[in-house]
Formats: structure tokens, C-alpha cells, sequence
């Protein structure tokens, strides 16, 4: 998986301007009419605005150990990130490390280590090649030399400590059947004594890593497989690929397997017996020419891939139309690609989600007279976040088109790639108008005379166009990732954000969406970038927070004042928020109370959440101090004051609400799912105007359960309170967990002094799991015993690997006895029994030691 959450399919290589040649498909009457692109605008000699962009930085990533900028001369569509953000891989055939010593005259993988600054050849040579057939001399200790042929289509996890690609090398992976009819899977480790240090360095200079060949044939015509295209899951445990060449059909094929791992993480060459045979690759065909279709996925649900229609397809389909298909754990699930009547098209670049909910794809089409239109789709499986995905039914399946600009109009994009959350896509773009900088005119050549805006990186917010097109918004334009230096574009005002001055060839984005690395021929995006060759970059998004200060206004000696600090986004991307701290003279007064309705939470653009802020006024005076705001990458400082008075001051003449309680403690600890009764919290307009309340919503945030609690009655939204008038609110509770289940409401209103936060409180019974006995061998029934689990509920007990699963109902009182099968297939050792309830976080594990029986003769078989 690229990016490890991220996941990108490797289709056909980009040159200068983007432009591709490849095999079409013609598209079937019967098929129903999806968006299309336009044609191309030739751009608008108006001048438009300035716009300075979201805060962010440009990095050069194709540089050598040293951090010199010598070239790279990268491949278009050569490059993956890791979910973390902190290495990239990508291909080039420029040598940026010692032992890469054959320049230009073929490709390599690296890796960018962005944290060390540091740039490694991953697919470099460890053994001489010694021919098919020929016996290896015994294994010797490797010594880091240049690969002997190309690599290409790098895929990373999601720690970066695992690099899958395609080479046609044979002195990487020792093998003796490792010929030169073509390529084959490779895995690296980076960190193969799994000590959490990537890139270590043996005592004889090389570089400690280990390397396995995926997937390899050992028959005299299996030796002509292609293996191409893989993609890593996240974990790094399964690797999908296409094998171009396949020896039992001779057609392209998808194929995946469980990378085994030893002591540490250490990987283990995977037998060929475990290797997962899916469905044709659409697009491949099997000869040397290599007309390349997307490659698959791999994804947490399964692998998803382009696969051909089969010909007689009941829908009336034409043959070697394509599915989009997930094969998922409950069975494949397929999605037809839908494109006009009487056109040809392709399917390029798929990618994926790390949870394999969203799949986008660029889709490409011919027609008569329309000539050729690329748009970038997208397949939301769970658009209603319900936890229950597409195909179930009743179940819809979001579809749109992303590739559109500002206007909503379907434009041209193409090489997408999906943040692992999928909530950010980044695709290319020639359109103009697309983006928040400024077009650059590419001046066309031979093939393409029609002048166009240069193909620029591009990332889009999903989730957040979603909102604004069901709330009647505008859609907004597409966030510049491939940024020039230059403040002053052609037809926009000075001081303003342009796009880089030539093409970008490739996207991809990390686990969350907060770095976009791209490849690019442009030599403006930073400083002292004069090799004019394509070099590979990264786009490091700098969001913040943002909040107005709260007003306090006057407080009486020895009372307390409670406002709401509204915490905003600010940028572009994800931003955390890690904590709130109080300076200056008097932040002693200042306390977060009841709930900080922000902690742990990831805002993204247009997110706010609340935190309460109660100050206890000690002494008379002016009281100052100020609230910090800590996020990933910075603070944000917002200023707090409040006049502290000796005497009660009189009734304000602004309306103000008062809680009694601030908090509700409903009465515990108790089993999960029990009733307990209401509580209520008047809220009172102490103020001397009427105040309007608008709305009593659930917080969210790390550390509360806003599924425990429901509003069941409430007087107060929707209505005008009077000065000394009051409204209820009447809160339930219903635990779905064990321990201290803290909640919190927020009632908003029209107050001068902004919301008020009502604390929930309440405790849950903690579950307790014994297994009789606690040492037993195979073939043997134990007995589970529970406690503390709600009353009258079905609990599931599981064995795992051990034994399979019952299912117990607990008394009034939450407890159950069941027996559970131990299997034979285990071994010996210590498993844990689990035991949890389906729609809650109740949850009990214990220990089972299972042993082996004593051997006896005269068969000497085990005896218990």
C-alpha cells in the first residue's frame, strides 16, 4: 500500500506534459452515461486575485546523503510515502548514493528518510548472478554494490520499514532461479533486527537489510513470469502484484500472499503454495511491449483491482469491459465502470483507503469528435459512516466525480492517490481555474498544438466537499500542492501563489493527508533546484488552531465566571490538538471545567470544538492570563481578562445562562446497558436580557462517550428564556463500557458570553473473565466463567486459534458459565480467552496455558 494508508495502483509511465499512450476499450450501448470531462479551455487573459495558499512547505527529496541537489532525472509515477509521513520512495536513474555507482544507465529505487535527512538505495546489489540453473557458491557475507538492472513500482508501508518493488536485477536477492525473462517482486526490510531503527549500517559498511524474492516460479516456462505492480498493505503484512506473464493461463492475473515474519519482524520467503490467486488483470497483456493496466491495492478489507468483464455478461456488458473489484473477506465486490455509450476508455491509477471504504481511479475516454477526456472518480462504499458498507442492503454506494472545479463543472485530472483515512485525495490537473494559484500556460508541442495550464499536484478535501454540496455551498477550489516560488503568475496580480513552471508526473499522499510528495518537472519549486531534470519533491501542510478570546466580564470576589473557548481550524490539512495550558500572573484562576471537548481530537478545515474554562476569582482587580493551545507543530495563544469586583455587581444587562448542576453524576458504578434513572439540569438566564437557545448537542472527543448519554427531554431549544426564567434539559444514561464513562453537552444560544458546557458523569461495572481450569491440553472442554457483564445479554467467548466461539446469556446479576472446545491444532503455550459484547465496549480476557499430554506406549501417543 502506498503510503501505508494510502494506496496506489502503478499504472503506465508520464513523460514531460503528462500525456500517455495505451490500449482502449470500447464501451457497450447498454452501458448508463457517467460525468465526463470536458474539453480543454485555453486559459483567460483576465487577471485574477492574489491567493497566498494554506501555510505550508515545499521540501527537494531527490537529493543525496549529503542534501546536494545533482539531478535526479526521476520516472514519472515512480513515487510512494509512507503512512507516517517520514519516508518516500520513489525511482531514479540518477546515483544519489556510494553504491549506485552506475549513473543513468538504470533505474533504481530510494528512500527519502525525511526525519534523518537521509537518502538510501534500496534495491541495490548484494550477490553476483550466477545464471538459471547454475548452484550459488555457498552464502557469503553481502557486500553493497549497484543492482544489475532496473527497479521500479516502490510501494512502503506504513512505518516505511518495508519496500516492495519490481525488478528486473538479479544480484539483489540471491536465487538460482532468478533469471532475466523479466521482472519480480522484491521486498526490502529496513530494519530487519526489528529494533525500530531504520537504515542501520553492519560492521563491514553494508547496509543492514534483507531481501526476499516474492512470488517466484521454478519451472522451465514459469520462468517467464512478469511479476509488476505490488502494493503493500499498511502493516506491511500482505503484498499484492500482477503476474504479466502467468504460466497456468498466460494472461495477466492478480495475486497476493501473507508475507510470513520471524523473530522481530524479520521477513521469511513466502512458499509458493500460500500465494492467492484473484482474478484477470484488466488492462496487461503478455508481451514485452507491456500495454500496463492499473495495478491492484492492498487494503485492510482485501485487495481491490481492476478486473474484465467475462464475455456473456448478463447486463448485456460488452467483453473486456472492467470491474472494479474488491475481494473482500465475505466475498468479492464488484463495481461496474460506467463511461458514455459508443466510447472507448481506460482505467488508470486505481487507489484506495486503508480500510478499502474509498476507491478512486482516473477514468480516460475517446468519442468521436470529443477526443480524449480524463476525469478522477470516486467510490465511497460507506458514505453514511454507518459502519455497514456497500454491497449490504439498503446500503448506498457514494459515487461522484472529484476532478471538478470551482464551478462544479466535471474538469480534467488524472493520477490519483487517496489519503489512508480516504477523507484527502490528490490527483494532477491541466484544467484551468482548478486551484487556489495561479495557471501556467504550457505552450503545447507536435502532439498536443492546444495550449493548456501545466499539469499541477492538486489535493482535494472529500469529506469537507461533501458538507458544502449538501448544505447548498459553493464547491471551493482544490488546494496547490506543486507551488512555485514565484509570487507573480502570468494574468494574476502580484503577491500571489502560482503553480510550478513545467509539468508534475506523479502524487501521492500520506496516512492522514498532511504531506503530499509529487514528482515534477518543474525548476522553480525551490531554491537552487538548476539541474533541469524531474526531481521528486514533497508538499508538508502546516495547519494551526485559531479561537477569539472568550468574555469573562465581571466576576464577584470569592464567585466563579464559566465562558466557552470555540477552538477553530486554520489552513489547510489535518491538524491535533494536544492540550490546553494556562500562563501569565494569574492562570492559577483558570481551570478547563467541566469537559475540554477538543482532547485528542483532529480538526480538519471548517471543524470547531468547544472547551469550558472556569475562573475563580480569589481577589478584587483586573485578572488577566492567557489559555494555550497546543496542536502538532505549534501553539496558539488566546488571551483571557476578567474584573474581578468586591461586591456583587448588579443584574448585567446582557443575558447570561446559569447551569445547576454543571455536572451530572448519575449514581455507579453499574453493569453496562442497566437503566438508571433521569437527571436534569435546569438552565437558568441570570442575565438581565433574553437569551435564545438554539440547540443541546453530544461533545466528542477523546476521553468522553457521548453513546452513553441521551437527551430525552428538553425545554430549552428553541425557546426564549427570560431574564430569571429557566428551561430542563433531561439527560439518560445507558453505559456501554466499564470503568469512569465521562460525557459532556453542549448548549449553545445567543448569549454575548457564547455556549455552556453540561459535565456527565457516571461509572461502569469492570467485566472479569476465569477459565477452570487454567491449564489444559487439546481436545479438552474448559469451563468460562464471567462477571460484571450486562444483564440478560448475549456475550461471545472466543478461543482464538485454539478453539472456535460459543455464545452465552448472562443472568439478572451479568453473569454466565460456558464451555468451550480446545482444539488440536494450537501447539502448546499461553492463548487468551476473550469474552466481549456485541455493541459495547465490554470486554474481559484470561489466560489459558494449554500443554501437551504424555507420550505412553506402546504407540506412544499423548495422554492427558
Amino acid at each position: 500500500m502506498d503510503g501505508g494508508d494510502p494506496v496506489v495502483g502503478h499504472g503506465t509511465e508520464w513523460g514531460s506534459g503528462a500525456r500517455r499512450a495505451a490500449t482502449a476499450t470500447r464501451v457497450g450501448a447498454a452501458l448508463v452515461v457517467a460525468a465526463v470531462v470536458p474539453t480543454l479551455m485555453v486559459l483567460a487573459p483576465e487577471p485574477v486575485p492574489a491567493d497566498t495558499g494554506a501555510p505550508g512547505t515545499v521540501e527537494l527529496l531527490s537529493v543525496n546523503g549529503g542534501g546536494s541537489d545533482g539531478g535526479s532525472w526521476d520516472y514519472g509515477n515512480q513515487v510512494a510515502t509512507s503512512g507516517d509521513g517520514r519516508s518516500v520512495a520513489f525511482t531514479t536513474r540518477r546515483s544519489l548514493d556510494p553504491a549506485d555507482a552506475a549513473e543513468y544507465q538504470h533505474g533504481d529505487v530510494y528512500v527519502r528518510d525525511r526525519a534523518t535527512g537521509r537518502t538510501v538505495l534500496i534495491s541495490r546489489g548484494r550477490f553476483p548472478y550466477y545464471g538459471t540453473g547454475t548452484p550459488p557458491p555457498p552464502p557469503t557475507a553481502p557486500v553493497d554494490t549497484d543492482s544489475d538492472a532496473e527497479s521500479y513500482d516502490p510501494t512502503i508501508s506504513a512505518d516505511g520499514r518495508y519496500v516492495a518493488f519490481a525488478s528486473e536485477a538479479r544480484n539483489i536477492a540471491q536465487s538460482p532461479y532468478f533469471d532475466n525473462y523479466g521482472p519480480k517482486v522484491i521486498v526490502c526490510d529496513r530494519d530487519p533486527d526489528g529494533d525500530g531503527v531504520l537504515d542501520e549500517t553492519l560492521p563491514d559498511g553494508a547496509m543492514d537489510y534483507d531481501y526476499v524474492i516474492v512470488g517466484e516460479r521454478r519451472g522451465e516456462w514459469e520462468s517467464y513470469t512478469r511479476s509488476q505492480a505490488p502494493s503493500l498493505s499498511a502493516d506491511g503484512s500482505v503484498l499484492s502484484w500482477v503476474e504479466a506473464y502467468a504460466p497456468e493461463s498466460y494472461q495477466p492475473v492478480v495475486r497476493s500472499v501473507r508475507l510470513p515474519h520471524g523473530e522481530g519482524g524479520r521477513l521469511v520467503t513466502p512458499d509458493l503454495e500460500d500465494i492467492t490467486t484473484h482474478g484477470p488483470a484488466w488492462g496487461w497483456n503478455q508481451g514485452e511491449g507491456v500495454s500496463r493496466g492499473p495495478g491492484p491495492v492492498t487494503t485492510d478489507a482485501g485487495v481491490a483491482y481492476l478486473t474484465p468483464v467475462p464475455c456473456g455478461d448478463p447486463a448485456l456488458r460488452a467483453c473486456g469491459d472492467a470491474d472494479l473489484r474488491l475481494d473482500a473477506e465475505g466475498g468479492p465486490v464488484d463495481i461496474p465502470v460506467a463511461a458514455p455509450a459508443g466510447s472507448w476508455y481506460e482505467v488508470h491509477d486505481l487507489t484506495a483507503s486503508r480500510d478499502g471504504r474509498v476507491l478512486a481511479f482516473a477514468l480516460m475516454v475517446w468519442s468521436e469528435g470529443s477526443g480524449q477526456q480524463e476525469q478522477v472518480l470516486v467510490h465511497d462504499r460507506d458514505p453514511d459512516r454507518d459502519g455497514v458498507p456497500w454491497p449490504a442492503e439498503g446500503e448506498p454506494l457514494g459515487t461522484s466525480t472529484a476532478s471538478r472545479d470551482p464551478r462544479g463543472q466535471d474538469a480534467d485530472g488524472f493520477h490519483p492517490s487517496l489519503s489512508g483515512d480516504g477523507r484527502y485525495l490528490a490527483f494532477l490537473t491541466r484544467a484551468p481555474g482548478m486551484h487556489d494559484g495561479g495557471d501556467v500556460p504550457d505552450p503545447g508541442d507536435y502532439y498536443d498544438p492546444t495550449p493548456s495550464p501545466y499539469a499541477q499536484a492538486v489535493v482535494r478535501d472529500l469529506v469537507e466537499d461533501a458538507a458544502r454540496e449538501a448544505a447548498g455551498l459553493p464547491r471551493l477550489p482544490a488546494e496547490l500542492v506543486s507551488r512555485s516560488r514565484v509570487v507573480t503568475c502570468p494574468g494574476q496580480s502580484a503577491g500571489g501563489l502560482c503553480g510550478g513552471d513545467s509539468a508534475a508526473t506523479s502524487v501521492s499522499v500520506d496516512g492522514d493527508g498532511s504531506l503530499v510528495a509529487f514528482q515534477s518537472n518543474a525548476g522553480d519549486l525551490v531554491a537552487g533546484d538548476t539541474n533541469g531534470l524531474p526531481d521528486t519533491f514533497a508538499m508538508q501542510f502546516r495547519p494551526g488552531l485559531s479561537a477569539a478570546p472568550p468574555d469573562f466580564g465581571t466576576a464577584t470576589e470569592g464567585g466563579t465566571v464559566t465562558r466557552t473557548i470555540v477552538v477553530g481550524h486554520q489552513g489547510f490539512g489535518p491538524v491535533r490538538f494536544t492540550g490546553i495550558t494556562f500562563t501569565g500572573a494569574d492562570a492559577g484562576g483558570f481551570a478547563v471545567f467541566p469537559a475540554d471537548g477538543c482532547a485528542g481530537k483532529v480538526l480538519h478545515r471548517g471543524d470547531t470544538c468547544p472547551i469550558s474554562v472556569r475562573y475563580t476569582a480569589a481577589r478584587a482587580g483586573a485578572r488577566s492570563a492567557t489559555a494555550v493551545l497546543a496542536f502538532d507543530g505549534g501553539t496558539t495563544p488566546v488571551p483571557l481578562a476578567v474584573r474581578v469586583e468586591a461586591v456583587a455587581p448588579p443584574t448585567p444587562r446582557a443575558g447570561t445562562l446559569a447551569l445547576s448542576p454543571d455536572v451530572l453524576t448519575f449514581p455507579g458504578p453499574r453493569l453496562a446497558l442497566s437503566p438508571t434513572p433521569d437527571l436534569v439540569v435546569e438552565v437558568v438566564n441570570s442575565g438581565g436580557s433574553p437569551v435564545a437557545v438554539t440547540g443541546v448537542a453530544p461533545v466528542t472527543g477523546v476521553g468522553l462517550f457521548p453513546g452513553d448519554y441521551r437527551v430525552v427531554a428538553d425545554s430549552c431549544t428553541g425557546q426564549v428564556v427570560q431574564p430569571g426564567a429557566r428551561c430542563r434539559v433531561t439527560v439518560a444514561q445507558q453505559l456501554r463500557g466499564a470503568g469512569s464513562r465521562p460525557g459532556a453537552l453542549l448548549l449553545t444560544s445567543d448569549a454575548p458570553d457564547g455556549p455552556r458546557v453540561i459535565g456527565l458523569a457516571g461509572s461502569g461495572v469492570v467485566a472479569r473473565l476465569v477459565v477452570d481450569p487454567a491449564v489444559s491440553r487439546a481436545d479438552r472442554v474448559v469451563r468460562v466463567l464471567g462477571a460484571g457483564f450486562p444483564a440478560g445479554a448475549d456475550v461471545r467467548v472466543e478461543l482464538p486459534a485454539a478453539g472456535g466461539a460459543v455464545t452465552a446469556r448472562t443472568d439478572a446479576a451479568g453473569a454466565f458459565s460456558a464451555p468451550v472446545v480446545v482444539l488440536n491444532h494450537f501447539g502448546v503455550g499461553t492463548v487468551q480467552v476473550t469474552a466481549s459484547v456485541a455493541g459495547t465496549d465490554v470486554t474481559a480476557t484470561a489466560p489459558l496455558l494449554l500443554v501437551q499430554g504424555s507420550f505412553q506406549p506402546p504407540g506412544f501417543t499423548s495422554r492427558g
